[in-house]
């Protein structure tokens, strides 16, 4: 039985060739199909310059009296200086005060 079907389905695309053939290459009256190719430039937008606003209005719209923060920084808050004579928290590797240590 599978070797019927296989026949079959050799015999169906044998016929299936045979029943369109093919045009000669070489003839320039043979039947073609069209393509339809997109082309590249078709949904191309040109750049237009953006508006932009004077530069005094701009400052002034970031300034910090306009209530702007600038940044992001107006709540942050600063670390308070070291008093005189504390240790560092990382003290630097002791070493050469000459560098004689670098090796080039």
């Amino acid at each position: 039985m599978l070797a019927g079907a296989s026949l079959a389905v050799v015999w169906a695309s044998v016929y299936a060739q045979a029943s369109s053939p093919r045009p000669d290459p070489l003839d320039p009256n043979a039947p073609t199909t069209t393509l339809k190719v997109p082309r590249t430039f078709d949904e191309y937008v040109p750049y237009k310059e953006p508006k932009v606003a004077p530069w005094k209005d701009t400052n002034a719209a970031v300034s910090p009296a306009s209530g702007a923060r600038a940044g992001g920084m107006g709540t942050m808050k600063m670390p308070k200086p070291a008093p005189a004579g504390a240790e560092r928290v990382h003290p630097m590797p002791a070493g050469p005060a000459d560098h004689s240590d670098h090796k080039m």
